[in-house]
């Protein structure tokens, strides 16, 4: 794209709002990190996350340099992926294991920097960080040790919900800012329908041996290890179920065709009160296929 005085201007106000609420939010900056680099070139793009990873190793911000650089390096990593029309689940798995091993390695530099350099010291730090927010709570027994090992599937979801908030409002964001697709742009955008979306039958085993898994604990120390192991694959599948549940949800409202306020009261107590509904709902998608089903009703009223 010919850079113009407006085009500049455009691209300040994305990379402002991209580095703001990535470092508000962390998740939320990866919808103007796609429109940056699919409009403007992937040249800018890798300049831009250069430059906040210099500024933030400058500012001596260490966990917003490897908590949010590893986001854009996913994001970034995701969208060349896309540009080369790999299939979108290789593009997932590869960008999403590539961000995590970042992210890992970036956690711990960061927390040997710190004289974290072992469990015990990682728990330690951890419940000195968490304190000021169970301080009302300090009643309640909490096990820092296994908040602790749940760190790595805390650092995939993160990755997880960039991609999927970045794929899912991009388009959104280029219609805010006019920077729809102009005739001829080679641009590759995944034919992808959200409302048919549905994970892979054969996940459905694996989430099914991670349920298992993370109730082995009970069993005895020997077990400890497949039951971490279990749990944090237990917190993956919560959040990708949530999206078929989601997509679900989003069929439902549209086939009863729900004005704003119902619109708007269902995701607010579904996303804020009921998440773990949507994810129920979506594992159980599976079997019941509630989409289907709701589809032949409706059909069957109409003849």
């Amino acid at each position: 794209m010919t850079l113009t005085k407006g085009s500049i201007t455009r691209l300040s106000v994305l990379s402002s709002i991209a580095v703001l609420m990535s470092a508000l939010t962390v998740i939320f900056g990866t919808p103007f990190l796609r429109v940056i680099r699919n409009v403007y070139g992937s040249l800018i793009f890798w300049g831009l996350v250069f430059l906040f990873l210099c500024g933030t190793t400058l500012l001596k911000a260490d966990w917003l340099s490897f908590v949010v650089g590893s986001v854009w390096i996913t994001t970034g990593i995701s969208l060349e992926l896309e540009k080369r029309k790999v299939s979108f689940l290789t593009n997932s798995i590869v960008s999403l294991i590539t961000g995590f091993i970042v992210s890992a390695t970036g956690l711990l530099v960061v927390l040997k920097r710190l004289g974290v350099t072992d469990l015990a010291r990682a728990t330690e730090y951890f419940q000195e960080a968490v304190k000021p927010l169970v301080k009302g709570q300090m009643n309640q027994e909490v096990d820092y040790t296994a908040l602790v090992l749940q760190m790595p599937s805390m650092l995939f979801i993160v990755l997880l919900l960039s991609l999927a908030i970045g794929f899912l409002m991009e388009r959104r964001i280029r219609f805010w800012f006019r920077l729809t697709k102009r005739r001829g742009d080679k641009v590759y955008v995944y034919k992808f329908d959200f409302l048919k979306f549905r994970v892979s039958d054969k996940l459905i085993w694996v989430a099914l041996f991670s349920l298992l898994f993370s109730v082995l604990g009970g069993f005895g120390p020997d077990f400890k290890t497949l039951e971490t192991v279990g749990s944090n694959l237990v917190n993956v599948f919560i959040v990708v179920y949530f999206f078929q549940g989601l997509a679900v949800l989003e069929h439902i409202l549209i086939q009863i065709r729900a004005g704003v306020f119902l619109r708007t009261f269902s995701y607010f107590i579904f996303l804020g009160q009921l998440f773990l509904v949507l994810s129920i709902v979506g594992f159980l998608d599976f079997w019941f296929d509630f989409r289907g089903k709701i589809k032949l009703g409706i059909n069957r009223q109409a003849t």
